[in-house]
């Protein structure tokens, strides 16, 4: 009988949690959690990062990944080829707590591949109380009940920049940790 869990309802909220002594004091507008890998899409993501840059000025972007069929140095290139190579900081190969601590400082995740398995960077932002956004027509459009007004949203490639304006902007209201604490943790997960 299958049940609806996956690997991101095991993420671990006692590593993933937000710090309350940041919650003021944010100081990474974005971080993409995301092996350096072309189905990972960062020179799209990085096109549209670059334009809320013009809208916007950013102070840092941090990337933390991982060799793939793309290295590090092709991801800095890449960011140089958008113009954003200034905000851009790369980290590779951390630890679980190390990717925490970033995720605690940032304002927003963001995933924009069009297509992964239950990609678990997406809970551990939430748990972090970072909200999320990810491409709309991710896996094939489904629409994950996680991703709602509470921890994220979706955008389309045209929308991202303004997304990450509005986000930056706090012009919504977002409580992703609690929301997952309540229908996505790991506890409900072994429950079920």
């Amino acid at each position: 009988k299958p049940i609806a869990i996956g690997p991101s309802w095991f993420v671990d909220q006692r590593v993933f949690e937000p710090s309350p002594a940041l919650d003021h004091a944010r100081d990474i507008d974005i971080i993409i959690v995301a092996a350096w890998a072309g189905f990972k899409r960062h020179d799209q993501l990085f096109r549209g990062i670059a334009q809320a840059h013009r809208q916007r000025a950013l102070s840092r972007v941090a990337l933390v990944g991982y060799p793939s069929d793309l290295n590090a140095k092709d991801i800095e290139q890449i960011a140089i080829a958008h113009g954003i190579d200034q905000v851009i900081e790369i980290h590779e190969w951390l630890e679980q707590g190390q990717v925490a601590d970033l995720y605690r400082r940032a304002r927003m995740s963001v995933l924009w591949s069009r297509f992964e398995g239950d990609n678990r960077s997406i809970v551990e932002s939430m748990l972090c109380d970072t909200p999320v956004i990810v491409r709309d027509g991710h896996n094939y459009g489904v629409k994950h009940r996680h991703i709602n007004p509470q921890t994220g949203l979706y955008a389309t490639e045209a929308e991202l920049p303004q997304t990450i304006v509005s986000v930056l902007d706090e012009k919504h209201t977002f409580r992703p940790r609690a929301y997952v604490l309540r229908e996505h943790s790991c506890q409900l997960a072994t429950a079920q």
